[in-house]
This record gives structure tokens, C-alpha cells and sequence, in this order.
């Protein structure tokens, strides 16, 4: 991820002066974050977790001093499924958190669906392992811990509190 990075900052910066030191930096920090969210998803720890949303806000920080925000939209010319696989995407309702470092994931996602659109098979596995980071199936929201749920109505007066004694006897079949 540092290389790609580097490699695409000094490709497109003709014009725009960037800060190579502070580049590096940020090319660091983006292959340390690739690192602990495969150790996140391996172990779980919230030790790991914490220093991965350390990392996350030092690479937002790092992104937005170079003038680096990641893009939300990929392409025309990409393969047809891609553009509506990234349409499906960039529209699912958990995406309003993302930061840009989780754009930026998702849309070097969308190059490994751009490739595995256009015949390449052996990136299929790394599509699924990142489709599942970024929660676009059913089973991998829940093994995230997304839950899509309606929004209270607004016709309610008041908002009723059950006791936990109450409702333990309501699913119980017991009344009241």
C-alpha cells in the first residue's frame, strides 16, 4: 500500500509540490495500517484495534497535509460490473463513517474488482477477504457488528423504557 502511494503520488504530482519526507511517512503509516488490520482480523485484540484506529487518523492527518483526500468515485472506462459493484458500494448506509483512509481502501478494493471484472481470477480470494473488511454481505456486517435498523418514528410522544425484569418475564412467556 506505501509503494502504490508513492508510486501514484509522484505520478500525478507534476505540478503540485509534495513534501517527500512527509510522504515517506505516510507511505510507512499506510503499510503499518495494512499490517495490524490483517492482525485485527486474525486476533481481535482490542489493543490491536486501538492502535489501528491510531494509525487510521495519523494516515487522515498524513492524506489531508499533502493535499492527498482520497477520491470517492473510480473511472468510467473500468469493466461494467465494476462500476455497478462500486455503485453498491460507495451507497451502503455504514459508509457515511468512513474516514479517507477507508475511502481509500475501498477504492483500492474496487481496482482488485476492476481486475478480477476483467478475467483475473487468482485476485479473487483477496476480493473476498476485502469485501468482507468492508461489510458488503450480510454475514460480514454481522460478524462486524453492523446493524442496520429504522430510525424511531417521529409520530412517538415519548420514549418508553422497559425494565429488564419486565422484559425477562415478557420472554419467558410469563405476564405480569
Amino acid at each position: 500500500m506505501g509503494t502504490a502511494l508513492w508510486e501514484r503520488t509522484w505520478r500525478t504530482a507534476g505540478s503540485v509540490p509534495v513534501d517527500a519526507e512527509a510522504l515517506l511517512v505516510l507511505c510507512e503509516q499506510m503499510d503499518e495500517r495494512v499490517a495490524l488490520r490483517v492482525k485485527v482480523l486474525q486476533e481481535g485484540d482490542w489493543r490491536t484495534r486501538a492502535a489501528l484506529r491510531a494509525v487510521d487518523q495519523q494516515v487522515v492527518a498524513g492524506l489531508n497535509a499533502l493535499g492527498l483526500v482520497a477520491s470517492r468515485s473510480i473511472p468510467p472506462e473500468w469493466p461494467e460490473e465494476t462500476l455497478r459493484w462500486w455503485d453498491e458500494v460507495s451507497r451502503m448506509p455504514h459508509c457515511v463513517l468512513w474516514t479517507p483512509s477507508d475511502w481509500q481502501f475501498a477504492l483500492d478494493t474496487a481496482r482488485v474488482a476492476a481486475a478480477f471484472h476483467a478475467g483475473d481470477v487468482r485476485v479473487a480470494t483477496e476480493l473476498r477477504q476485502r469485501e468482507r473488511i468492508l461489510g458488503t454481505t450480510a454475514d460480514a456486517r454481522r460478524d462486524l457488528r453492523i446493524r442496520y435498523t429504522e430510525p424511531p418514528s417521529e409520530t412517538s410522544e415519548s420514549a418508553t423504557v422497559t425494565a429488564m425484569d419486565a422484559y425477562r418475564r415478557m420472554a419467558a412467556g410469563e405476564h405480569a
